[in-house]
Protein backbone atom coordinates (compact mmCIF):
# COMPACT_ATOMS: atom_id res chain seq x y z
CA UNK A 1 0.00 0.00 0.00
CA UNK A 2 0.96 3.11 -0.78
CA UNK A 3 2.58 5.77 1.81
CA UNK A 4 3.68 8.75 -0.12
CA UNK A 5 0.40 11.83 0.93
CA UNK A 6 0.75 13.28 -2.77
CA UNK A 7 0.12 10.03 -4.33
CA UNK A 8 -3.23 10.27 -3.08
CA UNK A 9 -5.20 9.14 0.08
CA UNK A 10 -4.79 5.97 2.10
CA UNK A 11 -7.77 5.79 4.61
CA UNK A 12 -10.89 7.07 3.86
CA UNK A 13 -12.81 7.95 6.75
CA UNK A 14 -16.13 10.11 8.07
CA UNK A 15 -13.62 12.40 8.75
CA UNK A 16 -12.93 13.76 5.87
CA UNK A 17 -14.78 17.52 4.83
CA UNK A 18 -15.33 16.09 2.17
CA UNK A 19 -16.97 12.88 2.63
CA UNK A 20 -18.81 14.38 5.94
CA UNK A 21 -19.11 17.81 6.56
CA UNK A 22 -21.66 16.63 9.52
CA UNK A 23 -19.23 14.38 10.66
CA UNK A 24 -15.91 16.18 10.35
CA UNK A 25 -17.66 19.04 12.72
CA UNK A 26 -18.02 16.38 15.52
CA UNK A 27 -14.58 15.87 14.94
CA UNK A 28 -13.72 19.11 15.54
CA UNK A 29 -15.87 19.47 18.60
CA UNK A 30 -14.36 16.66 19.95
CA UNK A 31 -10.85 17.79 19.87
CA UNK A 32 -12.10 21.04 21.31
CA UNK A 33 -13.64 19.27 24.22
CA UNK A 34 -10.12 17.58 24.68
CA UNK A 35 -8.66 20.67 24.59
CA UNK A 36 -10.93 22.23 26.86
CA UNK A 37 -10.60 18.97 29.64
CA UNK A 38 -6.82 19.10 28.94
CA UNK A 39 -6.63 22.96 29.73
CA UNK A 40 -8.16 22.48 33.17
CA UNK A 41 -6.64 19.26 34.30
CA UNK A 42 -3.35 21.51 33.63
CA UNK A 43 -4.77 24.85 35.26
CA UNK A 44 -6.03 22.50 38.45
CA UNK A 45 -2.80 21.26 38.33
CA UNK A 46 0.05 23.98 38.38
CA UNK A 47 -2.89 25.68 40.83
CA UNK A 48 -2.32 22.88 43.31
CA UNK A 49 1.38 23.13 42.55
CA UNK A 50 1.23 26.92 43.89
CA UNK A 51 -0.83 26.33 46.64
CA UNK A 52 1.45 23.96 48.09
CA UNK A 53 4.43 26.22 47.36
CA UNK A 54 3.09 28.85 49.36
CA UNK A 55 2.23 26.59 52.24
CA UNK A 56 5.38 25.31 52.20
CA UNK A 57 6.99 28.89 52.56
CA UNK A 58 5.13 30.07 54.92
CA UNK A 59 6.32 26.86 57.49
CA UNK A 60 10.00 27.73 56.74
CA UNK A 61 10.46 29.45 59.93
CA UNK A 62 10.87 26.42 61.53
CA UNK A 63 14.87 25.39 61.66
CA UNK A 64 16.20 23.25 59.20
CA UNK A 65 16.46 19.82 61.54
CA UNK A 66 12.80 20.33 62.81
CA UNK A 67 11.64 20.95 58.92
CA UNK A 68 13.45 17.85 57.94
CA UNK A 69 11.97 15.51 61.13
CA UNK A 70 8.75 16.89 60.73
CA UNK A 71 6.35 13.86 60.30
CA UNK A 72 3.70 16.41 58.91
CA UNK A 73 5.81 17.56 56.09
CA UNK A 74 6.89 13.82 55.07
CA UNK A 75 3.60 12.62 54.99
CA UNK A 76 2.98 15.43 52.50
CA UNK A 77 5.87 14.34 50.41
CA UNK A 78 4.70 10.71 50.47
CA UNK A 79 0.82 11.37 49.67
CA UNK A 80 2.32 13.94 46.95
CA UNK A 81 4.15 10.83 45.45
CA UNK A 82 0.96 8.58 45.78
CA UNK A 83 -1.26 11.61 44.41
CA UNK A 84 1.16 11.89 40.84
CA UNK A 85 1.39 8.12 40.12
CA UNK A 86 -2.40 7.35 40.75
CA UNK A 87 -3.03 10.24 38.58
CA UNK A 88 -0.72 9.62 35.82
CA UNK A 89 -2.43 5.89 35.71
CA UNK A 90 -5.62 7.40 35.69
CA UNK A 91 -4.16 10.08 32.72
CA UNK A 92 -2.25 7.06 30.96
CA UNK A 93 -5.51 5.21 30.31
CA UNK A 94 -7.15 7.80 28.70
CA UNK A 95 -3.99 8.86 26.18
CA UNK A 96 -2.40 4.73 25.78
CA UNK A 97 -6.13 4.23 24.06
CA UNK A 98 -6.27 7.76 21.88
CA UNK A 99 -2.83 7.12 20.67
CA UNK A 100 -2.83 3.32 20.01
CA UNK A 101 -5.34 4.41 17.07
CA UNK A 102 -2.82 6.70 15.56
CA UNK A 103 -0.05 3.89 15.91
CA UNK A 104 -2.43 1.20 14.45
CA UNK A 105 -2.89 3.63 11.53
CA UNK A 106 1.01 4.25 11.23
CA UNK A 107 2.40 1.12 11.48
CA UNK A 108 0.48 -1.43 10.30
CA UNK A 109 -1.83 0.83 7.32
CA UNK A 110 1.07 2.82 6.51
CA UNK A 111 -0.54 5.74 6.84
CA UNK A 112 2.31 8.69 7.26
CA UNK A 113 0.60 11.48 7.57
CA UNK A 114 -0.91 10.84 10.84
CA UNK A 115 2.90 10.96 12.14
CA UNK A 116 3.17 14.01 12.95
CA UNK A 117 -0.07 14.38 15.63
CA UNK A 118 0.84 11.01 16.99
CA UNK A 119 4.14 12.87 18.12
CA UNK A 120 1.67 16.16 19.20
CA UNK A 121 -0.30 13.87 21.40
CA UNK A 122 2.63 12.18 23.16
CA UNK A 123 4.72 15.48 23.76
CA UNK A 124 0.93 16.08 25.48
CA UNK A 125 1.22 13.04 27.74
CA UNK A 126 4.55 14.07 28.26
CA UNK A 127 3.82 17.35 29.68
CA UNK A 128 0.47 16.82 31.40
CA UNK A 129 2.59 13.71 33.34
CA UNK A 130 5.04 16.70 34.17
CA UNK A 131 2.83 18.91 34.92
CA UNK A 132 0.86 16.22 37.58
CA UNK A 133 4.20 15.90 38.68
CA UNK A 134 4.59 19.81 40.09
CA UNK A 135 3.02 19.29 43.16
CA UNK A 136 4.87 16.29 44.09
CA UNK A 137 8.10 18.18 42.92
CA UNK A 138 7.96 21.08 44.74
CA UNK A 139 7.27 19.30 47.96
CA UNK A 140 10.58 16.78 47.35
CA UNK A 141 12.36 20.60 46.27
CA UNK A 142 11.27 22.10 49.52
CA UNK A 143 12.12 18.82 51.59
CA UNK A 144 15.81 18.59 50.26
CA UNK A 145 16.47 22.43 50.97
CA UNK A 146 15.19 21.75 54.18
CA UNK A 147 17.80 18.72 54.79
CA UNK A 148 20.62 21.16 53.41
CA UNK A 149 19.49 23.57 55.77
CA UNK A 150 19.59 20.87 58.85
CA UNK A 151 23.10 19.80 57.86
CA UNK A 152 24.22 23.34 57.98
CA UNK A 153 22.68 24.01 61.15
CA UNK A 154 24.52 21.08 62.63
CA UNK A 155 27.79 21.43 60.82
CA UNK A 156 27.77 25.47 62.42
CA UNK A 157 26.35 24.17 66.27
CA UNK A 158 28.22 25.04 69.42
CA UNK A 159 28.35 23.64 73.16
CA UNK A 160 25.29 20.60 73.58
CA UNK A 161 23.88 21.03 69.89
CA UNK A 162 27.22 19.89 68.82
CA UNK A 163 27.14 16.35 70.76
CA UNK A 164 26.38 13.72 68.95
CA UNK A 165 27.59 15.39 65.58
CA UNK A 166 28.33 12.19 63.96
CA UNK A 167 24.81 10.21 64.42
CA UNK A 168 22.97 13.53 63.59
CA UNK A 169 24.58 13.94 60.19
CA UNK A 170 24.21 9.96 59.55
CA UNK A 171 20.73 10.51 60.51
CA UNK A 172 19.89 12.58 58.04
CA UNK A 173 21.57 11.03 55.21
CA UNK A 174 19.81 7.65 55.65
CA UNK A 175 16.70 9.78 55.88
CA UNK A 176 14.59 9.38 52.40
CA UNK A 177 11.08 9.67 51.89
CA UNK A 178 11.17 8.93 48.58
CA UNK A 179 13.65 5.99 47.87
CA UNK A 180 16.63 5.20 44.41
CA UNK A 181 14.08 2.72 44.08
CA UNK A 182 11.02 4.49 44.23
CA UNK A 183 12.35 6.97 41.83
CA UNK A 184 13.16 4.73 39.22
CA UNK A 185 9.92 3.20 39.60
CA UNK A 186 8.38 6.43 38.66
CA UNK A 187 11.02 6.75 35.70
CA UNK A 188 10.03 3.32 34.43
CA UNK A 189 6.50 3.48 34.56
CA UNK A 190 6.82 6.80 32.82
CA UNK A 191 8.96 5.68 30.38
CA UNK A 192 7.32 2.39 29.82
CA UNK A 193 3.49 3.63 29.72
CA UNK A 194 4.24 6.55 26.76
CA UNK A 195 5.91 3.38 24.86
CA UNK A 196 3.44 0.88 25.18
CA UNK A 197 0.85 1.92 22.51
CA UNK A 198 3.84 1.81 20.40
CA UNK A 199 5.47 -1.49 20.92
CA UNK A 200 2.03 -3.23 20.82
CA UNK A 201 1.72 -1.83 17.11
CA UNK A 202 5.26 -2.79 16.13
CA UNK A 203 4.99 -6.21 17.95
CA UNK A 204 1.71 -6.93 15.87
CA UNK A 205 2.63 -5.12 12.33
CA UNK A 206 5.79 -7.95 12.52
CA UNK A 207 3.23 -10.82 13.87
CA UNK A 208 1.18 -10.24 10.65
CA UNK A 209 3.73 -10.17 8.70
Amino acid sequence: MLSDASAGRIVYAYSNVDVSAASFAVQLLMYFIFALLLALVWSAWSGYAVARQQALESERGATGIDAAFDPERLRRLSQSLIEWQVSFVVLSIGFAIYTAIFWKQIIRVGDLRLLPEAILVHCLWWISGAIIGLPFLVAWSAWRVDRLRAVSELIHASGPQAEHLDSKLSALRELRPVGAWNAAAIVATFLSALATPLAQMTVKAFSEN
